[in-house]
């Protein structure tokens, strides 16, 4: 998994690769542009719900305002805490009759600690730990 943009750990222990270990201590910033995550050691985690029907792509997922989500093009309390972020995700990927598709999800709820967003027609979960 890897961080794209973004700050901070969520007040938790996350383990990064020793590739964006090495980017930081050589850096003379000593920072990262990017960050990569160990398997199962980031902010979120990834799970299959049928590994014969999930779908080969690339997906990108992001935590939005909701007020953002619902068409605003601006977030007016940027770098604040809020109680109205939600999970959404962007991905292209082939369908089953060989097609490329683009589609965005949109989390159903509230983003909370423990929160399970499932996406069947990818046939996986997201599950929100920190």
């Amino acid at each position: 998994m890897k961080r794209i943009e973004g700050q901070g750990n969520g007040g938790t222990a996350l383990e990064l690769t020793q590739s964006s270990i090495n980017s930081i201590l050589a850096s003379p910033d000593h920072r990262a542009v990017e960050l990569e995550y160990e398997n199962l050691q980031g902010p979120i985690q990834v799970r299959v719900i049928d590994p014969l029907k999930v779908l080969s792509g690339t997906f990108v997922v992001k935590v939005k305002s909701d007020s953002l989500l619902m068409g605003s093009t601006s977030e007016l309390d940027s770098g604040k805490v809020r109680s109205d972020y939600k999970y959404q995700v962007e991905g292209t990927y082939v369908n089953s009759s060989g097609a490329t598709v683009s589609k965005t999800w949109n989390a159903d709820e509230i983003l909370s600690i423990g929160q399970e967003q499932i996406l069947i027609e990818l046939m996986m979960n997201l599950l929100v730990f920190h």
